[in-house]
């Protein structure tokens, strides 16, 4: 949960980091692992789980000081401790989840810093209550009732932030408090730990001309000798009670010295409504501002000023706890996908391309071949990427064409192809594998497939179509013939389990698979694996050779090319210029 562009090992805005965590007990907490992914998107580094004397790390929180380059990273962590409740109307044997959070060093995985809530806060400082049958309209399903699998979340932790003096800024959702905590090498006079400021709930340190309750994400943004200003996502709202009409981002300047709280900033809910849960509130360099509604599943960017500039909102009935907006260049080891399609032998040419991952992919060039998949190949065509699946209709651009000798007025002649990812330079990222043009036969073509593209289809009536130039489907008798063998297989077994015991029936089976004098080793049912695609009779097995094969492991991107070097192809190696790219 909460991916997002982080710091590792020194090098800065590098990487993916996330909490992979499982929710636990009542659930809104959880218990997981911390991972680090590289712009390849492979895993650099994991087992960063329970530390210490804690178990492991919550989904609410993961993040790298933005003034540092990776060196360590922060977490939350919900702990569960036993805890006689009966002085909060809980039970004797009860259960308490204690709001924590560790500073974590990468390169050894040890703890540099860690705090808990129940050490420094009262529990009174809550605004939620036990459940309990006295109190169903004063409390929320998270908060639970104090037993050892619905430990009381008093406190409901969920941000920690560092600034560059070393203390911290946490939020307690169930507190509507934010407080500051002096960090190892404070500057305060203060044991670290200790508690340096509270903004809002019940014992507020400061002055406020406004107020926020069950708020998210709250981070540093400056911190000076006599103001520090924070942002934070105001919820307003927890499905039971609300201290605003509406949801917003909020930017706030505390002064140290007179300690008063000034809201500087409000960015409201485009919408005007309430997000009962999540949220998050990003700054950008250019001054803008980017807020996740949160459970709403929307999100926004204001410039500074408070001008909405972008709103969209997720499909699909998901939520969204935080959304973040980061530089980043992806270049994923595995190849671009391709599927090429036609209605019928005689319908238009198409294809879909994409590839996950990738950012840097400008245009698609498309290859095919005539006879079989190892070339000779022709390009076919270059085409600009549109959007994450880039989709060409060939028949389209072939009318666009004035030169008869295009491979694209014979289209139909040409059953193989591949395609090759270019960047804005017109170098060679990667190439997909090569596929032939799937032709769903007539039946399945009129039920479920049109000109562009089938739909739903199972993976038998895949088997049962047609691939370009090499058929794979089975006609009606076929298929009835292999229906009434099999059924006559299944009561040879059956008769034959009855006869002889079904132990002399494995005997049998074990030597049809491959023992003594059967031949050619085969699998349970008798029956050779095909590939998704059949290939054709004359066709080798091994294509490793193929031009259109060569996967982004061979072809991996040299960052710091030479756009301007040699245009020659390179084989296996560094990024292949592409003259006359025609975008």
């Amino acid at each position: 949960m909460d991916a997002h562009v982080c710091s590792y090992m020194g090098e800065k805005g590098t990487h993916i980091c996330y909490n992979d965590a499982a929710p636990i007990e009542q659930a809104g907490h959880s218990a997981g692992v911390v991972r680090f992914f590289d712009n390849t998107y492979t895993q650099v580094a994991t087992d960063f789980g329970a530390a210490g004397d804690l178990r492991g790390p919550d989904i609410h929180e993961l993040n790298t000081p933005d003034w540092e380059s990776g060196e360590t990273f922060l977490q939350d962590i919900y702990e569960k401790r036993a805890m006689n409740l009966t002085e909060y109307d809980g039970p004797e044997d009860g259960y308490i989840l204690d709001g924590c959070f560790q500073e974590i060093e990468i390169a050894t995985k040890s703890v540099a810093f860690q705090w808990c809530a129940l050490e420094h806060i009262p529990i009174w400082h809550t605004y939620t209550y036990l459940q309990h049958a006295g109190q169903k309209n004063y409390t929320t399903p998270i908060t639970a009732n104090g037993s050892y699998n619905g430990p009381w979340d008093w406190m409901h932790f969920n941000a920690v932030s560092k600034n560059e003096e070393g203390d911290y800024v946490i939020s307690a959702r169930h507190h509507n408090t934010i407080y500051k905590i002096a960090g190892n090498n404070n500057n305060l006079g203060l044991t670290p730990g200790e508690i340096v400021w509270r903004l809002g709930g019940k014992f507020s340190d400061f002055e406020m001309d406004f107020n926020f309750s069950r708020q998210h994400t709250v981070k540093f943004v400056s911190t000076g000798k006599e103001e520090t200003v924070i942002s934070f996502f105001n919820n307003a709202y927890d499905g039971l009670a609300y201290t605003a009409k509406y949801s917003d981002g909020q930017i706030v300047t505390l002064n140290n010295k007179t300690m008063v709280a000034t809201l500087t900033h409000s960015y409201p809910d485009p919408l005007g409504e309430l997000s009962v849960s999540q949220g998050s509130v990003q700054l950008q360099d250019n001054g803008n501002v980017v807020i996740s509604w949160g459970n709403r599943a929307w999100f926004s960017e204001f410039t500074r000023a408070g001008k909405l500039l972008f709103h969209a909102k997720f499909g699909g009935g998901v939520e969204s706890f935080r959304v973040w907006k980061f530089p980043w260049k992806g270049y994923p080891k595995w190849a671009p996908k391709l599927l090429a399609y036609a209605h019928n032998a005689s319908a238009p040419l198409h294809a879909y391309v994409s590839w996950n991952g990738a950012t840097e992919v400008k245009a698609w060039r498309f290859h095919v071949s005539e006879s079989t998949s190892h070339g000779p190949w022709k390009t076919l065509a270059t085409v600009p990427k549109a959007g994450f699946e880039t989709f060409v209709n060939f028949t389209a651009l072939a009318a666009s064409q004035t030169s008869s000798d295009s491979p694209l007025e014979r289209i139909t002649a040409f059953p193989y192809m591949y395609a090759t990812a270019l960047d804005a330079a017109g170098y060679t990222l990667a190439h997909s594998a090569v596929t032939h043009a799937f032709i769903p036969n007539a039946t399945i073509s009129k039920k479920k497939c049109n000109e562009t593209a089938c739909h739903d289809l199972k993976w038998f009536e895949y088997d049962a179509s047609w691939s370009l130039g090499h058929t794979v489907q089975r006609n009606h008798s076929a298929g009835i013939w292999a229906l009434l063998m099999f059924i006559a297989a299944i009561e040879l077994i059956a008769w034959v389990s009855l006869e002889w015991g079904w132990g002399n029936v494995m005997a049998v089976s074990q030597r049809w698979r491959g023992g003594k004098g059967s031949g050619r080793a085969r699998d349970w049912d008798g029956a050779e694996k095909l590939p998704f695609f059949s290939r054709g009779a004359d066709e080798e097995e091994d294509d490793e050779d193929l031009p259109g094969k060569v996967s982004y492991l061979k072809a991996r991107p040299v960052i710091d090319r030479n756009p301007s070097g040699p245009s020659v192809q390179s084989g296996a190696g560094a990024p292949v210029k592409v003259s006359g790219m025609d975008v």
